[in-house]
């Protein structure tokens, strides 16, 4: 889970500049080459130092879900504004495409990784006993145990017996 994440970045990153030549069969301008050049870099570097720091406070501090709503809203508010951005100063191009595409897929790629992620924690009975149970077996009682996996060792909070 944790190596998925970097790759995912890595690849949208690459898909950043192979986009434009995709698309518009084009070299993509930049907004450096503009008047939003300091703006663009200043609240670039500022959004840049608040994810970093807001990463680290939820991976010491909370669960999965926490970082996955964390990279969601992290990716809609950076590419929602490199969008913004490129839209206002590099008038006559349609390179903000770029960015809003990236921004669906980054999305789609994160809630199915946390999706497929919370699937993969859970299993079902039949699972687990299909290949110890046969038809000439008999089940005379089932424990199932509620465990805490926040210690090293898990500890038992509950169990039932049926």
């Amino acid at each position: 889970m944790e190596a998925v994440l970097p790759v995912l970045a890595l690849f949208l990153v690459i898909l950043n500049f192979k986009l434009s030549r995709w698309l518009f069969k084009e070299r993509r301008k930049r907004i450096s080459e503009t008047d939003g050049e300091i703006i663009h870099r200043w609240v670039g570097f500022a959004l840049g130092i608040i994810g970093a720091g807001v990463y680290v406070y939820i991976t010491v501090i909370a669960e999965s879900t926490s970082v996955m709503w964390f990279f969601l809203c992290f990716i809609l508010l950076l590419l929602s504004y490199q969008s913004f951005m490129e839209w206002k100063y590099l008038v006559g191009t349609k390179q903000f495409v770029i960015p809003l595409i990236l921004m669906v897929l980054g999305i789609t790629c994160i809630v199915g990784i946390f999706y497929i992620n919370e699937q993969l924690k859970y299993t079902t009975f039949q699972k687990v006993v299909a290949d110890q149970l046969n038809e000439d077996s008999t089940v005379r009682y089932i424990t199932i145990y509620i465990n805490d996996p926040t210690e090293s060792i898990p500890k038992t909070e509950a169990s039932t017996t049926i």
